[in-house]
């Protein structure tokens, strides 16, 4: 949890996990793989975003 306090000190509270569970999310709000975080639009919501996604799968997300 190091690393998600340094990004909050750094960038604001994080509002928003763009590919997260609920038992793996480090924010109050969350995509899981059931909303698809990549029809969503990044941009428009507000806030500090915060994305670890799938190591298995980068590369829709390096697309995105």
């Amino acid at each position: 949890m190091a690393f998600i306090a340094a990004c909050a000190a750094r960038f604001g509270h994080i509002t928003w996990d763009l590919a997260a569970s609920a038992e793996n999310t480090k924010a109050p709000r969350f995509f899981s793989k059931a909303e698809d975080t990549f029809t969503r639009l990044w941009g428009a919501l507000s806030g500090t975003l915060y994305l670890n996604p799938e190591f298995a799968d980068l590369d829709p997300y390096m697309a995105k």
